[in-house]
């Protein structure tokens, strides 16, 4: 049978999971379709999260090995289920701090199972003007380094300088309509 949308709230909650993890793991869930899974290649899953199909399957294969999935072979192919180990169960309609209980069990599973807790970072303030950003990267909101180019308008230079295309400011402002 497949889950329901509370046992999707529960993985989202983790704090061991990786984004990475929880994305596949919900994209695998909506389209399970009970007693006939989710009939879908790593290939396509890939496409339909702009991911490598050699990602999915290792994120597949360690899912699997964590009890949040679970597959079966038919024929030439394979059909994917989601679960959550452990027995974990809630009912239809918890509160976000039943939601967030369960993550703390579906946590201590994952950590019995060997999974390892991804770096943790806190909330993100915004960098000063001017200044780096985090890990030493230039801030977003720092002054941009722009050129006056002849005919108006100005060359932004910091995107070349990150090994980008130089971007003429003004191709990407709307042009004005005459009347």
């Amino acid at each position: 049978m497949a889950l329901s949308y509370t046992a999707e709230r529960i993985v989202r909650a983790s704090h061991i999971l990786s984004p990475r993890l929880k994305l596949l793991w919900s994209e695998i869930r909506s389209l399970d379709q009970g007693p006939r899974g989710a009939f879908i290649s790593a290939q396509n899953l890939a496409k339909r999260l702009a991911l490598h199909p050699d990602t999915v399957k290792d994120d597949r294969a360690e899912l699997r090995a964590l009890g949040l999935l679970y597959s079966k072979q038919v024929g030439r192919n394979f059909s994917w289920y989601t679960c959550l180990p452990g027995g974990l169960s809630i009912h239809a309609t918890p509160t976000d701090s039943e939601v967030c209980a369960v993550a703390v069990q579906l946590d201590q599973e994952l950590a019995r199972l060997g999974a390892n807790r991804p770096p943790q970072r806190g909330p993100i303030d915004p960098p000063e003007v001017g200044g780096r950003g985090e890990e030493g990267f230039p801030s977003l909101r720092s002054s941009a380094k722009k050129t006056p180019i002849s005919g108006g308008g100005t060359l932004d230079r910091s995107r070349s300088e990150r090994g980008g295309t130089p971007v003429h400011i003004a191709a990407l402002l709307p042009r004005a309509v005459s009347g």
